[in-house]
């Protein structure tokens, strides 16, 4: 549990209106109830938001891995990517390769929580009317991502399997 994201969610729930938990005490619903059916799906982005962040921050780790894992079966692809830097001759094409690979999951996981992500972002201040119908240029840019993953994961997977065979 991070300091970070226990203020986030606090002030995200404290944001929600006391209508939505007065509605539901009305219609019958217990305490848990309230939490689950209203209060959780009203802090969805700002549960995508705290998801991107941490898996963001815990699979950029270097330092814990490399003090923890001692053989090369339980290394990380960080440090694995690191390993190819002190094998002589230096190969750029391969590093570069793997480096790309590294990142995909990543992206890949801000690409399932983007819509949640943004919806965090955009949600001040906006009516609901442009909440519920996003804007064209959002939407252009969804399918472009979508695109052009899979062509640069393709572009790539050669190289990539040179460097992770050298791995």
């Amino acid at each position: 549990v991070k300091a970070f994201n226990v203020y986030f969610l606090r002030q995200h729930f404290l944001a929600l209106p006391r209508d939505l938990e007065e509605a539901a005490v009305v219609d019958g619903a217990g305490p848990f109830r309230i939490y689950w059916s209203v209060a959780l799906p009203a802090i969805r982005p700002a549960l995508a938001t705290v998801l991107v962040l941490d898996v963001l921050a815990h699979w950029s780790d270097f330092i814990w891995p490399l003090i923890v894992c001692t053989r090369a079966e339980t290394r990380t692809v960080q440090l694995a990517l690191a390993n190819l830097f002190t094998q002589p001759p230096i190969q750029w094409g391969q590093i570069l390769a793997c480096a790309v690979l590294v990142t995909l999951p990543v992206l890949l996981v801000f690409r399932l929580a983007q819509r949640h992500v943004v919806a965090s972002d955009l949600g001040a201040g906006i009516s609901r009317f442009e909440r519920v119908y996003p804007r064209k240029d959002h939407i252009m840019l969804s399918r472009i991502s979508r695109l052009l993953l899979p062509l640069l994961a393709s572009l790539l997977i050669g190289q990539a399997h040179a460097g992770l065979d050298a791995i």
